[in-house]
Order: structure tokens, then C-alpha cells, then sequence
């Protein structure tokens, strides 16, 4: 079985008794769930490292560089291509994972993975494009440090979640 531990996320406009400032920090003991495409922050840096997740061939070292994972579930908004990636992030953190899942927790099967397809060479940072969805399907997102050498980096990031229907040109 997969142990998906208690993950950190930062959510914008939280209510007071929630934290201060303009993201607060909260625990979550399942997955953060996407309502809506478009950007979101996110800081692993207080994540710990899930155990036991299939799949990880594309990442370098596979699941075992993976460190200081994030949990997201996403529901597809079209029947269309899905990109997800991590290219808005700077700073600290300079190499990240992407993976993508459809399942249940214990039973996860990937269906996409990234290490470093941003196109910066200076900052490897990962991007699922262009993968292929059906309105109302629903995936996990696993976004992670890779932990080689150099490693990563933590801190905080950026997620894009874009969902496009193709034209009929």
C-alpha cells in the first residue's frame, strides 16, 4: 500500500482563524483538491516523502529520488489535452518530479511522468503537456524534489493546470 503522509499546501485567502498573512499554511490528511485551471502556490518545504508509489521510470533514479512530495487531485474541466507543469517556479527550488495518476489510493497506476521538460537548463524543472483527458475524469498529481546531486531544492513553487479542447483546424 501506498502511505500518503500528511502533505503541506498554501491556499490563497484563508480566513483569519485559518493563519495570517496572504497564504496560510495548512495540513491536509488527503490530497488538496484543483477546482479550477490556472496557477497555484504550493511550499514542500515541511513535506515528507511518500512510500510505495508505482511508476517513476521517467524520473532519474526513479521514486527513490523523490523527496518532499505533494499530493493533488484534479479533476479534468474539458475533453481535451491537460498540461500540467512546475516552468513558473524560481528560487530554491530548481529540479522538480511530476507524476500523474488515475485509481484509488492502494491501487494508483501512472499514466504520465516528467523530470526536466520546462526547457531551462539552469533550472530543471518538470511539465506534463499535451496529455490526452475526458471531462470529468479525475487524476492525482504527485509533485516532488528530486533528490540527486545537486539536490532540488524545497521551498515554494508553482503549479500550471491547463485544460485546452482542441480546434478543428
Amino acid at each position: 500500500a501506498i502511505a500518503m503522509p500528511r502533505q503541506f499546501v498554501n491556499i490563497p485567502a484563508m480566513p483569519a482563524n485559518r493563519g495570517t498573512g496572504t497564504f496560510a499554511q495548512l495540513m491536509f490528511p488527503a490530497p488538496f483538491t484543483f477546482g479550477t485551471n490556472g496557477q497555484t502556490n504550493m511550499d514542500n518545504t515541511a513535506a515528507t516523502t511518500s512510500a510505495g508509489v508505482p511508476g517513476g521510470a521517467c524520473i532519474l533514479g526513479g521514486n527513490a529520488s523523490v523527496t518532499a512530495d505533494l499530493w493533488f487531485s484534479y479533476t479534468a474541466t474539458c475533453t481535451g489535452r491537460l498540461t500540467i507543469d512546475m516552468c513558473a517556479t524560481g528560487g530554491v527550488v530548481t529540479d522538480t518530479t511530476l507524476q500523474l495518476f488515475t485509481g484509488t489510493c492502494g491501487a494508483l497506476t501512472e499514466v504520465a511522468c516528467d523530470d526536466d521538460s520546462c526547457g531551462d537548463i539552469d533550472n530543471l524543472l518538470s511539465a506534463i503537456i499535451d496529455f490526452n483527458v475526458t471531462t470529468g475524469q479525475q487524476f492525482y498529481i504527485r509533485v516532488g524534489q528530486w533528490t540527486g546531486n545537486p539536490p532540488g531544492g524545497v521551498g515554494p513553487m508553482i503549479m500550471t493546470i491547463g485544460c485546452v479542447v482542441p480546434s478543428d483546424d
